[in-house]
């Protein structure tokens, strides 16, 4: 987008950044825009008086948006798994530590629950690693499934993952693992192998009395190991 003269464009003229402070005169804007095709903000320049934007200076621009763009990605891809596409162990520790902030100030409540895939190298020892990833994309494509949007999400491990649940207290923590565990056992991995598996899954309670995030996770590997 480029506005020469924002006076005497339409669409900006009344603008407040245009009528008052810091009185923009001239603007050039270009898309930060995915991979995907969703238009995430601008990259802008703007000045105090009216110019004539060259060639050069758009290239230049829409040049940088293009780095912007990759250094987003980059973060982005940084924070996922590459296998799964879920978080990572780093981005589900970001996420806890949130969590927890905010459970500290508003006294919500919230649970985390560790789930392994039982046996698994034997999957890997029988079948081959190929066969191995597809089953761990299709398990996280059903704790996906089985997960609420403001679900945290990880793969931490090997064929470890986890899922903090916030405004969930342990009951309904229990009752969401129990369900994940019976639909785990239920279904059949990796195509035409029909692979039959189950999952064990430790919970605990986000508590901000336990103290650090490494403490809480402590906790409830421990529920883990005894699940």
């Amino acid at each position: 987008l480029i506005i020469e003269d924002t006076k005497l464009d339409q669409r900006v003229q009344d603008n407040p950044l245009v009528t008052g402070p810091p009185f923009l005169r001239s603007y050039i804007g270009a898309p930060l825009t995915t991979a995907d095709g969703y238009n995430l903000g601008a990259l802008c320049a703007v000045d105090s008086k009216p110019r004539r934007f060259t060639t050069t200076e758009i290239d230049v621009l829409s040049k940088c948006a293009e780095l912007v763009m990759n250094q987003l990605e980059l973060r982005a891809q940084a924070n996922r798994d590459f296998l799964t596409g879920l978080h990572n162990r780093r981005s589900f520790m970001f996420g806890l530590n949130r969590e927890m902030a905010q459970l500290r100030r508003n006294r919500r409540v919230a649970a985390i629950a560790l789930l392994d895939i039982d046996h698994f190298k034997h999957v890997n020892d029988t079948f081959g690693h190929p066969a191995g990833d597809r089953v761990l994309r299709e398990f996280a494509g059903i704790l996906e499934e089985e997960c609420r949007q403001s679900d945290l999400i990880a793969r931490i491990g090997g064929e470890e993952f986890a899922v903090l649940l916030p405004e969930s207290d342990l009951c309904s923590a229990r009752r969401w693992a129990d369900r994940v565990r019976k639909k785990i056992a239920a279904a059949r991995f990796d195509g035409e192998r029909a692979l039959r598996l189950t999952a064990s899954i430790g919970i605990t309670a986000v508590d901000g009395a336990i103290g650090e995030p490494d403490a809480i996770m402590a906790s409830v590997d421990h529920a883990l190991y005894e699940a």
